[in-house]
């Protein structure tokens, strides 16, 4: 599995040990370690750099530190964050809203540990990211502590997903036909107009119940037979199909 195929729990999840392992060390750099040969900040910047995913301390409206993970994604190179205020990176759909969560959470007011952030590289062309704050002192002044993980792809696919759902939808819906679809428990998981119309009602009436609480207990133990088959063989089935709701065929 690539980065971008990760899912969204898998790419919190990373960014969470990270965390910790940035934790661990604050933890034994602020009790001293007179074998390491390194200061707090500079073993800190080791981890950092050697991460596979973004990290930046912000202090206001500054980059205060960028990784090499986050130059690359950006596409700027590491002097460049020092002339760079964070919101030029941020798309202009997102760029107040972002602001005004970074400028709360230094602040110390409650805001979302992790969401999504839409913005441009180097070349302007907008990318997505999962954005995982903590607020932190840095050099004794407030400071916001990010983890950046590249999810365009994923947000690329979601939305083909999307759009190839609403096509299908599209297409059923304006079939002649009745179609639905089922679990291997019955539970209808979508029904189009044209089915719940033969059964008397609308599609929300229907999705998310079992056949049982739509057909008799004869036709719809009749009709999941069929059902768990195609989900056991793989293979289609057709054939006539007597409708009776509400005991009315």
């Amino acid at each position: 599995m690539n980065e971008h195929e990760k899912s969204r729990e898998e790419l919190l999840q990373e960014i969470d040990a990270l965390q910790e392992k940035i934790a661990r060390l604050e933890g034994a750099t602020s009790a001293g370690d007179p074998d390491s040969g390194l200061d707090p900040e500079s073993m800190f910047r080791t981890l950092a750099d050697a991460a596979p995913i973004g990290i930046l301390i912000l202090q206001g409206t500054e980059f205060a530190y960028a990784n090499s993970a986050l130059a690359g994604l950006t596409g700027l190179a590491p002097e460049e964050f020092r002339t760079r205020a964070f919101w030029d990176l941020i798309h202009p759909d997102q760029r107040q809203l972002i602001r005004q969560r970074a400028v709360a959470r230094q602040a110390g007011e409650p805001v979302p540990e992790g969401y999504e952030v839409k913005f441009l590289n180097a070349a302007g062309e907008p990318r997505w990211a999962q954005f995982r704050g903590t607020s932190i002192t840095y050099h004794g002044r407030p400071a916001t502590l990010g983890f950046v993980q590249d999810i365009t792809e994923r947000k690329k696919a979601d939305e083909e997903l999307a759009a190839s759902e609403a096509k299908y939808r599209t297409v059923v819906e304006s079939a002649g036909e009745a179609i639905f679809t089922c679990d291997r428990k019955g539970v209808f998981l979508y029904m189009n107009r044209v089915a719940a119309r033969h059964l008397g009602g609308l599609p929300q009436d229907y999705v998310g119940k079992t056949q049982w609480e739509v057909f008799p207990k004869w036709l719809a133990d009749r009709q999941m037979g069929q059902v768990r088959r195609v989900f056991d063989t793989g293979q289609g089935f057709a054939g006539e199909a007597m409708v009776v709701s509400r005991g009315r065929p």
